[in-house]
């Protein structure tokens, strides 16, 4: 109760302020004072705050004035008052509580659910009389999957639960039974399970009224409805309602509500006159999009200031007040508070509200300064500056871009503008002169660059991204004052890379502009699935239009059946469609039935078609098909007219398909006379493949079908060069023109295809050497349509440039005919440069071969070069189809290139033992094969018995006569009772034996069983194996641990038990902790099971800071000149935190003492410095010497020569030095000598001998031996306990090598500990798990942002690879990552990297035929 008096406070809070606000109206909402009645704000606050303290004593008066008390139910404690009337079932073991209104009365309601229950309130049948207050009441139930019954009863709480599972999915709050009349009064949020989910439900002839109060509820759905002196915030009421009442959305149910006064929070307030007002054009865009509403800004009803801000903050912060020490943030606007935060203090607050849209800036109200949310000390008010203090962001092309409010968007553009999912809302066409368009509020754009064209739109296509957005603009069929988008012209200005079609869309809109690609190239990276549901797949979806000098390459994959393919287009449908000087070198591959194929144009629906100065070089690869057209420029021609000049196709078409029809550049299917081909030829190879099917008709250059009219299409000066081959039995046709086609002057190259009469068969000498280019000109050198370099050129061309004409003449030897080029032609031999386009598989001597074709860039030749081929064997089992998957691989430049193929093994079939008598008198057999649990029954019931005599043995004491079983030749005769057994507790026939199967409590149970004959003893059972693990049902919850470990809590779904299973727990740092800074961590916990993922809620914990791990360093010395001027040597103690990352350093002084001077008048010396220094309990000492230089001699004193006598020696003269005290022979003190060289001997008759001296030998020096530098280890894997091996990337990661025997399933940890030290898993080694054959179910880590090479080659039994990383890119992947997996793995990963991760794994070596997921989520 005391929460509860604390949130009366706070909302009387809101009281004052919102009479404030009445007071302080516009004039618009003026009234004169007879129409108001003025309020005491500070009377009537002090009054709602004694009513508040006093809400537990509320009392009411009845009709016989008898006081009596209202009675309380706690919705957050789940309990109420004992009262007559009224009951509650606690049912929060399953999820909810449920109270039930018995008796006519008044009842009070405070509180909300938010301790994760659901709660209901029901109002029985009958019960004309009941007001409910609501006291601050939030109701929000969640979804749960149970049924909802009453109390003392089995039925449900509702009649309408009989009609419908509604109230079971949404969880209504209120529900009003059959007859009823409730009255709501005060203040209450009711929600149900979904957003828009009915929160008040009522019977037939339930009656609702809301009235003194604010309600904001879903969806009302009742018999009667009456609002009265209230404010109802609801987005829908249904039910017969006043005439006032006729609208159904709030802001209309309130325009005619004239209101006398408004109660909130115990208070009524006068409010009659002040009418209402609603900002135009908000209803509009509050239905479109709740939170994108920048035209509303508040809603005046009777007087109250009512925003859609302070609505949504009134429930949400004030459901929960912090108890521990915080700081509070209060939110202003306009002078009004609109919320509150709270945080720790020097923490983080969201800036209020979270609403991108509003751009909201605040100030601190005390101080004008900015605030951003960060790093609160303390409580403090901050209020939101105008709109006219900041601009606009307005996002366009994903960049945000700021304008001032009034400013327009720049001209020259036209724009998209989306709603906040990306989806389409409207378009501005801004080219100069046309619209102009003035930000007033946020919007997210997306812009195309026009051109210069006034008349027409016309886009200059800058990227992948600006064709994707002309493909929206395509799709909503856009035109606006006679402009068209579909009419568009493009201009490509640059290479791009697309993943979409143009107009990818449900409303098959054809594009009838113009495509000029200026020489560039569109790159397609297109994946279409059946369950796409399209029917054609192309650049454009349709086309009707012009496209011209454009490049087509890339690749499209797609597998659906009926449907339309073509690199440019999937179906022409226009009166003139034009394609020319067009390249397409795409690789197109199809698996599916009922095909229409081209590399141009999978389908011509309608209309004409012409094709001229292109050429077809890619490849196209038609997989598992059957009644199918497939060409190389056209697939299939239905209706219309179609005409191509001067193309060529040199394409590889590898067909495995039966009853298909194969061309090397068009089919035509009716009115052959409207197709016409000139001057075109087709090189490369049309082949059917080792898996081909019979029925397969394949023609050089063109089909047209037969008709009973005569009418037949054209084929002129046209040659085949194509490679027809077969390498299967069956019917094929190996012809160059067939069906209702006519020829003139066309040729096939002999040996490559069947003869046929009306063509004329070229060598291939003849194609090379000029011949055949002069035939097809036939003869015409003046205006030749043929070109050829003789020597360069290995066949004719139509392009004129860099290839040159050819000429007849006669040899004057031999008199031959021999061609050659104009004098002076200079022919330079270009270099093949051959590119990889497939591998062709092949059978010889009944081994499988596979061929790498390869197609050189310059003159289209094709070579083939032999691949090595390995063999992967999957044996198949009883019921199970096994599988061969053949590997080519070949080396060609330096470069491997390689190719799969499946071939199916069939299943085995059962093998099963002999029969055995079961318990039930049945006989059964059980499969004999390793793996394999199936048995057979027999009843004895299927054919009659017979009977036959038993001899005596073992078991049997006498002969007798038996009965058996004609089906399974048991013994089923009464007569084995008398026979004697020897049982024994083993298991010799399990499944015979068997009484009952394992539980998840009790062992399985077997009949013992007799060693000799196998009879079964009926009176005697024994317990084998073990018990069955538990398995998940229904999930009840999840628990979190102190130590951040996280339980799945469930119900098993075999005995119905509750049991606890370990998630696994990933941590995510969303703030470091560090030695100043509390840290935040999020814990993810995950359980995988049986296809099936469980998530629980995540869990925030915040750690408190490390505080500083301090250390000193070494004593750092520095030479500085002191006050004298003289030089001192000072020291410091460097202190730094050991932490990572810390930058915390602090210097502590040494008391620094010098030594001796070192020098002498005639040697350098030096002076050394000791520093000292105790810093926490400990002694730094270190030393510095400082280099000093030699003083130089300095003239003391002069002693005079002293004469020696025949007693007593002399002296000579000498000069001594102040510094060393040195003697010298001279005044410059240059010439030092010793006290022997200045005595004067004494007199006598001999003179003595003069010293002698020897000079002392030179000081040695030893150098000392360099430093010897250890080279750093090689990274050096680490093998773990379970045998997987980890290797050291740097000091926070480590790659991941599976070991070579592992479970069946396994899951790449996380992170693993080294030692002490944690690291994470952020790479999977090359060859992680490759050749592993037991491996089945193998998960990845979120943090795995690195595959190595041939990570899961050869792994053959793995069914599931699950990642959870979405941090993989074609720079962390690496080629040929997922090269060599099963074809029968599910890859399952993030849904929101699906699509992305699909190309991306596909580009890395994954076979098609391998099924990528998402992961579903528990």
């Amino acid at each position: 109760m005391k929460r509860n008096r604390k949130i009366r406070k706070q909302l009387q809070a809101y009281l004052c302020m919102l009479v404030m606000a009445v007071q302080s109206l516009t004039p618009v909402m003026q009234v004169s004072a007879e129409e108001v009645t003025t309020v005491d704000v500070s009377t009537q606050a002090a009054e709602a705050e004694m009513d508040a303290e006093n809400a537990s004593d509320a009392v009411t008066v009845s009709d016989a004035g008898t006081t009596q008390e209202i009675p309380v139910c706690d919705i957050t404690e789940g309990t109420l008052d004992e009262a007559d009337g009224w009951s509650i079932n606690d049912e929060a073991e399953y999820g909810y509580k449920e109270l039930t209104i018995q008796k006519n009365g008044t009842y009070r309601l405070t509180g909300s659910n938010a301790a994760g229950y659901n709660f209901y309130i029901i109002v029985e049948s009958g019960l004309d009389a009941v007001k409910l207050i609501m006291d601050d009441v939030v109701i929000r139930n969640a979804y749960r999957e149970y049924n909802i019954m009453a109390a003392d009863s089995q039925e449900p709480i509702s009649t309408y639960v009989q009609q419908s599972d509604l109230v079971k999915r949404n969880h209504m709050p209120l529900i009003l039974e059959s007859g009823t009349e409730v009255t709501l009064q005060g203040t209450a949020f009711l929600e149900g399970s979904q957003e828009y989910a009915t929160a008040i439900w009522g019977d037939d002839g339930s009656s609702l009224i809301c009235e003194d109060g604010v309600f904001h509820v879903n969806d009302i759905i009742v018999s009667y409805f009456h609002i009265k002196d209230a404010l109802l915030w609801n987005r829908y009421v249904d039910g017969e309602r006043d005439e006032e009442l006729e609208y159904t959305y709030i802001n209309d149910v309130s325009k005619d509500l004239e209101l006398e006064s408004v109660w909130l929070g115990g208070q009524k307030y006068d409010v009659s006159g002040l009418g209402i007002e609603i900002k135009y054009g908000w209803l509009e865009e509050f239905r479109a999009n709740r939170v994108n509403t920048p035209a509303f800004e508040f809603l005046f009803d009777g007087g109250i200031l009512y925003s859609y801000r302070f609505s949504k903050a009134i429930w949400e912060y004030k459901r929960v007040v912090p108890t521990q020490e915080h700081c509070t943030v209060i939110y202003e606007e306009d002078g009004y508070e609109v919320g509150r935060a709270y945080c720790v203090p020097g923490g983080n607050v969201e800036l209020w509200p979270s609403n991108e849209e509003a751009q909201m800036q605040y100030v601190v109200k005390e101080t004008g300064e900015s605030f951003d949310g960060c790093n609160v000390t303390g409580d403090m008010t901050v209020e939101l500056l105008p709109d006219t203090a900041y601009g606009i962001d307005v996002t366009i092309n994903g960049e945000v871009q700021r304008f001032a409010r009034g400013d327009s968007l720049p001209e020259g553009y036209f724009y998209i503008e989306t709603y906040p999912n990306g989806s389409y809302q409207t378009a501005y066409d801004c080219r100069p002169g046309k619209e102009q368009v003035v930000v007033k509020k946020s919007m997210q754009l997306l812009a195309l660059r026009c051109g210069d064209s006034a008349d027409h739109l016309e886009f200059m296509i800058d990227s992948a991204e600006d064709l994707n957005t002309y493909s929206m603009l395509l799709s909503q069929n856009y035109q606006k004052n006679g402009v068209k988008a579909s009419e568009a012209e493009l201009k490509l200005t640059k290479d791009i890379t697309v993943d979409s079609m143009i107009s990818d869309s449900y409303n098959y809109a054809p594009f009838y502009g113009t495509l000029d690609g200026q020489n560039h190239t569109i790159t397609l990276d297109l994946t279409v699935d059946e369950g796409d549901n399209k029917d054609a797949a192309g650049l454009f979806q349709r086309l009707a239009g012009t496209v011209k000098n454009l490049t087509i390459d890339g690749r499209m994959e797609v597998q659906d059946r009926s449907i339309a393919v073509g690199g440019i287009a999937g179906i022409v449908c226009g009166e003139k469609t034009l394609i020319s000087h067009c390249r397409s070198d795409v690789d197109i591959y199809i698996e599916g039935s009922e095909m229409e194929a081209g590399g141009f144009v999978g389908m011509v629906d309608a209309g004409s078609l012409q094709i001229s100065d292109s050429s077809m070089n890619g490849t196209i690869n038609v997989d598992n098909s059957s009644s199918s057209y497939i060409a190389g420029l056209v697939g299939y021609f239905d209706a219309g007219s179609l005409q191509i000049d001067r193309c060529h196709v040199t394409s590889v078409m590898d067909i495995t398909s039966e009853y298909t029809i194969v061309s090397g550049i068009a089919n035509k299917l009716a009115n052959a006379q409207d197709m016409t081909i000139n001057n075109c030829y087709v090189s490369g190879a049309i082949k059917r493949g080792k898996q081909g099917k019979s029925g397969l008709d394949i023609y050089g250059l063109a089909y047209a079908l037969e008709s009973d009219s005569d009418s037949r299409g054209t084929v002129t000066n046209c040659y085949n060069d194509a490679e027809e081959k077969d390498s299967m039995n069956g019917s094929i046709a190996l012809t160059t023109v067939g069906g209702a086609l006519q020829t003139d002057n066309c040729y096939y190259v002999k040996g490559q295809c069947e003869e046929q009469p009306e063509l004329t068969g070229v060598t291939e000498e003849q194609v090379k050497n000029g011949a055949l280019c002069y035939l097809l000109n036939q003869g015409n050198t003046e205006a030749p349509i043929w070109y050829q370099t003789i020597g360069s050129d290995l066949r004719p061309v139509t392009e004129a440039d860099g290839h040159a004409v050819v000429y007849e003449k006669t040899d004057s030897e031999t008199g031959n005919k021999v061609y050659e080029n104009d004098e002076g032609t200079v022919v330079s031999p270009e270099v093949h440069k051959f590119k990889y386009v497939t591998m062709y598989w092949d059978e010889e001597d009944g081994q499988v071969i596979a061929y790498g074709q390869f197609r050189c860039e310059n003159c289209k030749e094709i070579i083939v070069e032999p691949a090595e081929v390995t063999i992967e064997r999957e044996e198949p089992d009883c019921e199970n189809a096994g599988e061969i998957l053949y590997t080519a691989t070949l080396t060609k430049d330096g470069k491997t290139y390689t190719g799969s193929m499946e071939e199916t093994i069939p299943a085995t079939g059962h093998n099963y033992g002999s029969w055995e008598l079961a318990a039930n008198g049945d006989g059964i057999r059980v499969c004999q094969n390793p793996g394999c649990d199936e048995y057979e029954e027999c009843d004895h019931s299927r054919e009659e018995p017979y009977q036959k005599v038993v001899s005596a043995n073992d078991c049997i004491p006498v002969d007798y006569e038996a009965t058996f079983c004609s089906v399974c030749g048991l013994n089923i005769s009464d007569e084995q009772e008398q026979e004697s057994h020897a049982y024994v507790e083993e298991l010799i026939a399990p499944e015979a034996q068997k009484k009952s199967g394992a539980t998840c409590e009790e062992k399985a149970v077997y009949f013992a069983i007799c060693k000799r004959c196998h009879r079964l003893d009926l009176e005697h059972t024994f317990e084998a194996g073990e018990c069955k693990p538990h398995t998940i049902g229904e999930v009840r919850g999840y628990r979190w641990n102190q130590d951040n470990s996280c339980d799945l809590i469930y119900e098993c779904y075999e005995c119905e038990s509750i049991q606890t299973k370990k998630m696994e727990v990933t941590r995510k740092v969303i703030q470091e902790r560090t030695c100043m800074q509390s840290g935040k961590y999020v814990y993810s916990a995950v359980l995988e099971e049986d296809d099936d993922v469980y998530e629980a809620p995540d869990k925030e914990v915040k750690v408190p800071a490390t505080g500083h791990a301090l250390a000193g360093g070494k004593i750092e010395f520095a030479e500085v000149t002191g006050a004298d001027g003289k030089p001192v040597v000072t020291a410091l103690l460097p202190i730094h935190c050991n932490n990572e990352n810390c930058t915390y350093r602090q210097n502590i002084p040494a008391i620094v003492e010098a030594g001796k001077n070192t020098a002498t008048c005639v040697a350098d010396g030096a002076v050394t410095y000791t520093a000292k220094v105790i810093w926490n309990a400990q002694t730094y000492t270190d030393t510095y010497q400082v280099k000093t230089t030699k003083h130089g001699h300095k003239l003391k004193s002069y002693v005079a020569k002293k004469d020696a006598t025949t007693e007593q020696a002399g002296m000579q003269a000498y000069y001594t030095c102040e510094n060393c005290d040195g003697k010298f022979a001279d005044q410059a003190l240059t010439k030092p000598v010793t006290d022997a060289e200045l005595v004067i001997p004494k007199l006598a008759p001999k003179p003595s001998a003069a010293p002698s001296q020897q000079p002392s030998a030179a000081p040695s020096q030893k150098p000392s031996a360099a430093p010897s530098q250890k080279p750093s280890a090689a990274p050096v894997m680490i093998r773990r306990k379970d045998g997987s091996g980890v290797t050291m990337l740097n000091k926070k990661e480590v790659s991941y090598t599976g070991a070579k025997k592992t479970k069946a399933s396994l899951t790449v940890p996380a992170k693993v500990k080294i030692g002490k030290k944690t690291y994470k898993v952020t790479k999977l080694a090359d060859c992680a798990f490759k050749g592993n054959r037991k491996l089945k179910n193998l998960t990845l880590p979120k943090n795995c942002c690195y595959i190595g090479t041939e990570a899961f080659s050869g792994c053959t039994k793995l069914k599931t690879l699950t990642i959870k990383s979405t941090k993989l890119t074609a720079q962390t992947v690496a080629d040929n990552a997922f090269q060599g997996m099963s074809k029968k793995t599910v890859i399952k990963v993030p849904k929101s990297k699906l699509k992305e991760y699909k190309k991306l794994f596909r580009a890395k070596g994954l076979s098609k035929k391998v099924k990528i997921k998402e992961i579903k989520k528990k």
